[in-house]
């Protein structure tokens, strides 16, 4: 792949640090900058992996939560002294679209197609 040149600026004490880092690895500025930067990445995807994987938890509980009255009028106490049954009612209609939400992140995950 060609590779890009591009301009950027930075605080004096960051390219400093920079620079004190590339010398401590033996490479050059750039490499070191292109190294931090793929690292960032790396870490930045990670972390959105990690929050897809807990919006899916979270979906699968509240499903279970909201679909078993056994334990949603429990935890309604404990959240809130007084939770009107309607707005558990309009909770629970939010249900199929969180099962839905997550069967499609979890295909997009395994890098299947959308299936209807």
């Amino acid at each position: 792949m060609a590779r890009s040149q591009i301009s950027i600026k930075m605080e004096p004490d960051t390219l400093n640090a920079v620079d004190r880092a590339a010398e401590e690895r033996g490479i050059t500025r750039t490499a070191f900058i292109e190294w931090a930067v793929e690292r960032g990445l790396r870490d930045h995807e990670a972390v959105l992996e990690s929050m897809a994987k807990e919006s899916a938890i979270e979906a699968v509980l509240l499903d279970a939560i909201l679909s078993n009255k056994k334990l949603l009028f429990p935890l309604a106490k404990l959240v809130a002294k007084e939770v009107p049954e309607e707005r558990i009612a309009a909770l629970a209609e939010v249900v199929p679209a969180l099962r839905e939400a997550a069967r499609k992140r979890k295909q997009k995950s395994k890098g299947k197609d959308d299936v209807g």
